[in-house]
């Protein structure tokens, strides 16, 4: 069975800082439509995509109307899409808004599949999934086992004492699985053996002028279950000079030497420490195992912000 490998979307409407396109919605569109281009010139019915498909549990619900339009086209014989929630698919970070997710709506419109503990199946081929703070479920029974998580697994420290989670680690906490897709962490890296593979594709879409996003070239990964065998597959995107403002970005680091704007995303994206109370509150929660019961009505009584 081939497959499309997909990494962090963070579609959205609003424009990031620097970036120079008046109508970023129609750039999230275009990556979309790149992707299921490619599935289709390929042959592909099934796409996987890791997690923080939106960048915002609140995004426009134009946005989710054109995406679902789009999919729809592309839903022969049913959802081309599976996927699991990250964090900024989730509102408060909190696992008891799924129900209610821009995603869970695209799933209900028949647009999309969101995977979870129990197997969807192709021809023994056993699709599960791990949103954002979930532990990822043991695979049972025979056949080809992937792994779809929004965890923070990196193949590089994104700065000098960070503690992250390398690949081979994260296969050792959650073996039984011939295939890991991991999102979160912005960077793609790939590792593995002959008989398990583990990718993370890196975003999808450049928002911030971090020299690291600014040389990403966006991809998608085509992969072959029967073979193990992978392919890098580029999306065409505009040059970074055309696509954001960098004369303005250069005087904005001369401003701030310290590179305030990459630390903070850097931060946020390890799940360490940041500046968003919310955040760092359901980060307490999961460290100290505050019981999901709890956390969810810690959660849902503060104002969305």
């Amino acid at each position: 069975m081939k497959l499309l490998l997909v990494g962090d979307c963070h579609f959205r409407t609003k424009t990031p800082e620097h970036r120079t396109e008046p109508d970023f919605a129609s750039v999230c569109l275009g990556k979309l439509k790149q992707v299921l281009d490619i599935a289709e010139s390929h042959g592909i019915g099934v796409i996987l995509q890791a997690g923080d498909f939106f960048d915002s549990p609140d995004v426009s619900d134009g946005l989710v109307a054109r995406v679902i339009e789009m999919l729809l086209s592309h839903c022969t014989h049913g959802p081309i899409l599976h996927l699991v929630h990250g964090q900024h698919d989730l509102a408060y970070h909190s696992d008891a808004s799924r129900e209610r997710s821009k995603l869970r709506v695209m799933e209900a419109a028949g647009a999309a599949r969101l995977l979870g503990d129990k197997a969807i199946s192709y021809n023994g081929v056993n699709l599960y999934g791990a949103s954002f703070g979930q532990s990822p479920p043991r695979p049972r029974g025979k056949g080809f086992h992937i792994l779809v998580a929004h965890a923070m697994v990196g193949d590089k420290p994104l700065w000098p004492g960070h503690e992250l989670t390398g690949p081979a680690d994260y296969a050792t906490r959650h073996p039984g699985y011939n295939l890991y897709l991991l999102g979160d962490y912005h960077y793609p890296w790939e590792a593995g053996e002959d008989t398990v593979a583990m990718f993370n594709c890196g975003v999808l879409v450049r928002r911030t002028t971090a020299e690291q996003e600014l040389s990403l070239q966006p991809k998608i990964i085509l992969f072959d279950t029967n073979t193990m065998a992978s392919q890098d597959i580029l999306l065409k995107v505009s040059l970074a000079e055309k696509a954001f403002d960098l004369s303005e970005a250069i005087v904005q680091e001369r401003r701030d030497p310290a590179a305030l704007s990459a630390l903070v995303e850097k931060l946020r994206q390890t799940g360490k420490i940041g500046v968003n109370f919310t955040e760092n509150l359901v980060r307490y929660c999961q460290t100290e195992k505050v019981p999901d019961t709890i956390k969810n009505l810690i959660l849902e009584s503060l104002p969305q912000i």
